[in-house]
């Protein structure tokens, strides 16, 4: 059984609902240690096609900092990001 390591995570981060939208927030997050950061990309009210352009852009630009960033899609990224030193992120529509 391995040993459990503390994770710190933000639950409900909100960048600008823009596709180019500056990651200067997820940058302070990281520098802090955080884990692991939950990204609020949409609303009821913004229209479908804003957050589908919200979510391809910022899955864009996650990738191309990998080097920072992992886009989580299960627990284990999570930990591979904070073995990493890196910020896991998830983009998920909140509608």
């Amino acid at each position: 059984m391995r040993a459990m390591q503390s994770l710190r995570w933000e639950a409900h981060t909100c960048l600008p609902l823009h596709p180019d939208a500056t990651f200067g927030l997820l940058d302070g997050l990281r520098a802090a240690g955080v884990n692991y950061a939950s990204v609020n990309v949409g609303m009821d009210m913004n229209p479908v096609t804003q957050i589908m352009s919200v979510i391809a852009g910022f899955t864009a630009r996650l990738a191309e900092h990998s080097d920072h960033f992992v886009l989580v899609r299960c627990f284990e990224d999570i930990e591979q990001a904070a073995a990493g030193g890196k910020l896991g992120r998830h983009a998920g529509a909140r509608l």
